[in-house]
């Protein structure tokens, strides 16, 4: 079907609505705005034509038509405002030789309703009657523009999964994505996303997985990104321009396993993490952070990768406590301001220890030589003296 040709206003029978009429529903819902109706050739408009060719009688009284109604409304806008060839975001080199998968036969409007008959590419529902779109994965599809301001929770009631990244989106992400109260998992990393992340995600209290990694953010992370968030598990937000305090409501994602802020240009002192006991991984490198990291470190009793490699963290060595840490494998505290010895009680397991440009002092501990896991150490761009532990022979993995 040819979603892009302009199909006349279709008025309905006397049981139907006017395209109008569909308008200013939409618009009274709040699944669009009045402005994205101004031009007939916006993707709104077009995908309101379109749709309502497909609903001759519609019966707002009909949840089950209504549902269908603004998600294929919503989706054909998300097709139209992504897939173009001549939105700002695109260019010549970036779409040269390449293709949207779902623009491949058969892979999307291939039938009206778009959970009966054959699945659209990366569209999943749920499996209860009436059926309902609850996945959208459409990651390294080639897409351009800009995500509307459709795709919302109030389009989209019961969507679970959301998957944009490694895509060539721009422009700022929707404030209107924080209205999904049933989405667990959200990623737009490696896109060209940019401005602030929007403060109204806090409304997303179901979400577990929350990828903003590698786009172009910028400003602080509002305080309140947090605050409803009790059950993330995953917060990337790493390889982006931010800058500033970390909120600290990061404090209370008692759930939280992976946080990943690299890259930044976060600023001043952790925020208290001491109730955050299920982390397994944290990267934090690339920043300016500074204090004591041994506050909350030792909290940390399941983390099995630290990265906190070139900050301004300053603890003493015996004050990390490393010998608590029983499930590391990667320890990067290179390029800060550690003082003191190297620990002699430090996890087994560890495969890579980074402490190169600190100011520590001291010898070698001969227990390195019983990781029999190692493959990396450093420790160059300090005041270490004595010598090599000759059990150092035996670390076989060391690469």
């Amino acid at each position: 079907k040819d979603v892009s040709k302009d199909v006349s206003t279709i008025v309905n029978s006397s049981s139907g609505y006017s395209n109008q009429q569909m308008k200013h529903w939409l618009i009274s819902s709040q699944i669009s705005r009045n402005a994205s109706f101004d031009s007939d050739t916006s993707p709104q408009s077009r995908a309101l034509d379109y749709v309502s060719s497909l609903f001759p009688e519609m019966d707002m009284n009909n949840s089950k038509q209504v549902s269908m109604f603004k998600e294929l409304y919503a989706l054909t806008t998300f097709y139209l405002a992504t897939s173009e060839e001549d939105t700002e975001n695109s260019s010549s080199e970036y779409l040269k030789g390449k293709h949207h998968p779902w623009n491949e036969e058969g892979m999307w409007f291939s039938n009206d309703n778009i959970c009966e008959g054959k699945e659209w590419y990366g569209i999943e529902c749920g499996s209860t009657d009436p059926q309902h779109v609850i996945s959208i994965d459409l990651k390294e599809n080639f897409l351009n523009g800009r995500i509307p301001h459709e795709v919302n929770g109030v389009a989209f009631e019961f969507l679970e999964y959301l998957d944009l990244s490694d895509n060539n989106i721009g422009g700022t992400l929707s404030p209107d994505l924080g209205t999904f109260t049933s989405l667990k998992y959200l990623d737009v990393s490696g896109n060209l996303l940019g401005g602030e992340i929007p403060s109204e995600l806090k409304g997303l209290s179901s979400l577990v997985v929350m990828d903003l990694s590698k786009n172009n953010f910028n400003g602080t992370v509002h305080y309140g990104l947090f605050g409803k968030s009790h059950q993330l598990e995953t917060v990337n937000i790493q390889d982006n321009l931010l800058y500033g305090k970390l909120p600290r409501t990061m404090g209370s994602l008692k759930n939280l396993r992976e946080l990943a802020i690299s890259n930044n240009m976060f600023s001043g002192t952790l925020p208290a993490m001491n109730h955050v006991k299920t982390l397994e991984s944290v990267a934090m490198r690339g920043n300016i952070l500074s204090g004591e990291l041994s506050s909350n470190l030792k909290h940390w009793k399941n983390i099995t990768y630290l990265d906190v490699y070139d900050n301004l963290f300053e603890d003493v060595m015996r004050d990390l406590k490393l010998g608590k840490l029983h499930k590391l494998e990667s320890l990067d505290l290179g390029r800060n301001s550690f003082i003191g010895s190297i620990s002699s009680n430090m996890g087994l397991l560890l495969e890579m220890i980074d402490f190169s440009e600190n100011d520590l002092s001291g010898n070698i501990p001969y227990q390195i030589s019983n990781m029999a896991n190692l493959k990396e150490l450093r420790l160059d761009g300090n005041m270490i003296s004595g010598d090599i532990p000759p059990g150092f022979k035996h670390l076989y993995n060391l690469e």
